[in-house]
């Protein structure tokens, strides 16, 4: 049978590592990173809604042959023309970047599809790169490491006996009973 020491230690490393895993499955999981990650969707405009409800701007738009609705993210507004974008007409060819692990929800009525690139008849309204800067999210992947150093370090601590978390407490004691002993022999 695994002593109560073992089995804390192998309890805190089997923690660590499903942690470690899934922050690494969070942060890999339909991801944007670059433009590679989008897929340029070529269609008619239909019409949009623009909204300011005061908890932020929202803007969503529908296309001519497809269902959902086109969602521009809040952090992305700020880098779009809005001004060429309410003057569209509705049948003007747009071609708009969305990210390629939501084509198979395209017509399905599922999700709103968010989009980082907007061109109306050639002009760029909306830049996929400046959208890519706003929607760059290292935290998870940050938060994941700290967890695993500071479960590596909590492991090594406890590993070695040393300080709270280890065996120190009966080091001492063992170290105070020994002691004792030796008084008691001397007197």
């Amino acid at each position: 049978m695994i002593k109560g020491k073992r089995k804390g230690i192998l309890l805190t490393l089997v923690i660590l590592l499903s942690a470690g895993v899934f922050f690494w499955i969070s942060y890999n999981n339909q991801q944007v990173r670059s433009e590679k990650d989008l897929y340029l969707l070529a269609a008619r405009f239909k019409d949009y809604n623009w909204s300011d409800n005061g908890k932020g701007t929202k803007l969503s738009f529908k296309l001519y042959d497809y269902k959902e609705k086109f969602l521009v993210h809040p952090d992305f507004i700020p880098g779009l023309n809005g001004e060429a974008f309410r003057n569209t007409n509705m049948g003007d060819s747009i071609t708009i970047g969305i990210p390629a692990y939501a084509l198979p929800y395209l017509n399905t009525r599922q999700k709103q599809i968010p989009v980082y690139s907007i061109q109306v008849k050639g002009i760029s309204l909306l830049d996929a790169a400046y959208s890519l800067k706003k929607r760059s999210y290292n935290n998870l992947l940050i938060a994941g490491l700290l967890v695993l150093v500071a479960g590596g370090l909590f492991y090594w601590v406890r590993r070695k006996g040393d300080g709270p978390a280890g065996g120190a407490k009966e080091i001492k004691e063992e170290k105070e009973k020994n002691e004792g002993v030796i008084k008691e022999r001397s007197l």
